[in-house]
């Protein structure tokens, strides 16, 4: 479904922001990235944003985090993941929270830096709290026409 939707607002002859809030070790973008690649999209920048902490049951139960002198090792698997899989030029960490990364993406656009909007906001399913609506509203482009939900 992700993968339809994408292509639906793909535009092959322009640059194309996707933008991920929640992506831990890159599984789900890692996914997209594939999909984009074969649909023939290469203009694609792909902004992950996490803040590589884990979450609390990670930290209660020691699962996943991998911790080195007190610190987890989660953006280091992401980066590794991100470069094996050869997507090292196209993928962009900012490791921030998905409300305030989303509202650094707008706030960098509204201030006239080289900043686009997103073409395409993914919020993981993960953090149902984590980014406020009106900030996702805001770093994403408005669509240009009809608007239709699947």
């Amino acid at each position: 479904q992700l993968a339809n939707a994408l292509f639906a607002q793909l535009n092959m002859s322009r640059p194309f922001l996707y933008v991920e809030a929640g992506c831990l070790t890159g599984g789900s973008l890692l996914v997209v990235a594939r999909a984009l690649r074969a649909l023939g999209a290469h203009k694609v920048t792909m902004l992950a944003i996490d803040p590589f902490t884990g979450d609390k049951g990670m930290w209660v139960f020691h699962l996943f985090l991998g911790l080195r002198r007190g610190r987890p090792s989660i953006m280091e698997r992401f980066l590794a993941n991100v470069k094996e899989a050869g997507f090292a030029q196209s993928v962009v960490p900012m490791q921030a929270t998905a409300s305030a990364g989303l509202k650094a993406l707008y706030w960098l656009h509204t201030r006239g830096r080289p900043v686009p909007l997103a073409d395409f906001i993914y919020l993981d399913s993960a953090h149902p709290n984590a980014a406020h609506p009106n900030a996702a509203m805001n770093a994403a482009q408005r669509p240009r026409g009809p608007c239709t939900a699947a």
